[in-house]
C-alpha cells in the first residue's frame, strides 16, 4: 500500500491577537508492503519531502568544529552530510503478524533521534512499539514512541468498522 500525504495546506482563518502565523505544511510519502510468505509487514515513510535539508548546525556544533591546533575544520563529507539528511527524511517500521488477531508493531525515527538525545545517555529515543489486538469486530492497539529519557507518550485506542455492523441481506 502506498500513501501521499499533504498535511496543513492552506491559511489560517481566525488570527490570534492579529497576527497571521503560517501552518506547519508537510508532504509525505509512506510505503507498506506485507511479506508474503513471513508474517511481517515492513514500511517506510518519507517525511518533510517539501524541505530538502532537515539538517541544521547550533552554534555549540559550530564551535566544536573548528580545530583550534590546525585552524582546519571537521565537517563531515558530502556523502555523509547527504546520509545524514537522507535519513533524516525517514521513519522505518516493522509488524510482526503471528496471528490474524495479533500484531506486534516497532518503528525508528532517525530525525527524533538525533535530534532530542543526549549523548551521554541516549536510551530508547527515536524508537516506538506497539501491539494490537483484534477481538470480533473490536480493535484494541497500545503504542508507546520515546520523544527523550523524560519524555514518553502512550496511546491506547479502540476502533470498530461501522460497516461490520449493517446488516447483510
Amino acid at each position: 500500500a502506498t500513501a501521499l500525504v499533504v498535511k496543513n495546506l492552506g491559511v489560517e482563518l481566525m488570527t490570534y491577537a492579529g497576527n497571521r502565523e503560517p501552518l506547519s505544511f508537510e508532504i509525505q510519502y509512506g510505503i507498506s508492503q506485507k511479506l508474503r510468505h513471513a508474517p511481517f509487514r515492513i514500511s517506510l515513510l518519507v517525511q518533510h519531502i517539501e524541505t530538502p535539508h532537515l539538517t541544521y548546525t547550533s552554534e555549540i556544533d559550530k564551535a566544536n568544529e573548528a580545530n583550534v591546533y590546525n585552524s582546519q575544520t571537521t565537517g563531515q563529507s558530502n556523502l555523509g552530510s547527504f546520509g545524514e539528511n537522507a535519513m533524516r527524511h525517514m521513519i522505518f517500521g516493522l509488524e510482526f503478524l503471528p496471528a490474524k488477531y495479533f500484531s506486534l508493531r516497532f518503528g525508528y525515527n532517525y530525525m527524533r533521534r538525533q535530534e532530542m538525545k543526549i549523548d551521554s545517555k541516549a536510551g530508547f529515543v527515536g524508537f516506538s512499539w506497539g501491539v494490537g489486538l483484534n477481538i470480533s469486530k473490536y480493535h484494541f492497539n497500545y503504542g508507546r514512541a520515546s520523544y527523550s529519557l523524560a519524555a514518553a507518550s502512550n496511546t491506547i485506542s479502540l476502533s470498530v468498522n461501522l460497516n461490520d455492523f449493517k446488516k447483510k441481506f
